[in-house]
């Protein structure tokens, strides 16, 4: 809520949330504010109405104590509540606007004798937070950083009031199977091939990223995709039938390989293991019946299971996933083949 805060969206977050959360509107200048954390009020006194810290003070610039140009915020997340802590801060700013900001905005356990003595707001995570960061992110498009700050704030909040998609979701989704059962026996029968068509749309992306860099032409590397067993490959071919590929081993679990595909090469490894034991630091040798890999190691564990894939496709994981590859084939290529 600082408008000279790093995040750079200047006093636009501050005037989002006033509106929002004053219904009857509030006459402050956010132009000219400041947004304290943790504002020391002074020592607590012996009965306790005066004193302590104040989460979130935000306020006019030179406006006195008792002003209404002042709104605080008391942040309660998995914290009890200290004896009279409202009253002391309405004590200290008498005019000013008291949020009370729970998960779910619940009531203050502190006692008020009558409804109308109830001197602050309730508000929530659930609901008011989440509505005022997902405008916020509206208006970072432009800003990566700021807007993935968001994008995990938003999360958190979702995970900690149980409205993520698997806690919310589960219970309405099992309807819906249950009213649709035979159009999701069939979901269920070719889910294993949409999952395969999806990992080899991200190994057409890890393509494409490897081809467009300046490795891949330094090395005058070729490319391909092609099947093996019941998945396919991503293959980078080096010079005298070398290679290094990358596939979703069981449909799960990434493996990249170091071979040769020559027929030659399999009667000629013998002779030259103590060679490549050089590269081995960082891979293994197989220990299955095989002639033609020289290393292998996993990498990305699970990568090939559902949710994860979605959220490497969420995070360009296709693009680390590539200049790794172009990293494995040029320290090979330097090593072995210059």
């Amino acid at each position: 809520m600082n408008s000279k805060g790093s995040h750079g969206l200047g006093s636009l977050p501050l005037k989002i949330f006033i509106e929002q959360n004053f219904e009857n509107g509030f006459d402050f200048n956010i132009k000219d504010s400041m947004c304290y954390k943790e504002l020391h009020i002074g020592q607590t006194n012996i009965d306790k109405t005066e004193g302590g810290r104040l989460d979130i003070v935000v306020k006019e610039n030179s406006v006195q104590d008792n002003s209404e140009k002042i709104f605080i915020i008391e942040n309660k997340i998995y914290a009890g509540e200290q004896e009279n802590q409202l009253l002391r801060y309405k004590n200290k700013y008498s005019k000013a606007k008291l949020l009370f900001l729970t998960l779910d905005g619940s009531e203050s356990k502190q006692f008020f004798e009558k409804e109308e003595s109830k001197f602050y707001i309730s508000i929530s995570y659930e609901k008011n937070i989440l509505k005022w960061l997902t405008e916020c992110i509206k208006h970072t498009y432009d800003m990566p950083r700021v807007r993935e700050t968001l994008n995990q704030y938003i999360y958190l909040i979702k995970k900690l009031t149980n409205q993520t998609t698997n806690e919310k979701m589960s219970k309405d989704i099992v309807n819906i199977i249950n009213e649709n059962f035979e159009s999701s026996i069939e979901i269920y029968n070719n889910f294993e091939k949409a999952l395969q068509a999806r990992q080899d749309a991200f190994l057409e992306k890890i393509k494409n990223i490897a081809e467009s860099t300046t490795e891949f032409n330094i090395l005058n590397l070729k490319i391909s995709i092609e099947k093996i067993s019941n998945s396919n490959r991503l293959k980078l071919n080096l010079p005298n039938d070398f290679f290094v590929s990358f596939h979703f081993k069981n449909k799960n679990q990434p493996l990249i390989l170091i071979g040769n595909s020559s027929e030659e090469f399999a009667v000629k490894k013998s002779a030259t293991d103590i060679k490549y034991n050089e590269f081995a630091h960082s891979f293994k040798k197989p220990n299955w019946k095989t002639d033609n890999y020289i290393f292998w190691k996993h990498d990305y564990n699970n990568l090939g299971l559902p949710s994860n894939l979605l959220e490497a496709e969420q995070s360009n994981t296709h693009k680390v996933i590539a200049q790794n590859l172009l990293e494995i084939a040029l320290k090979f290529h330097t090593k072995f083949l210059s």
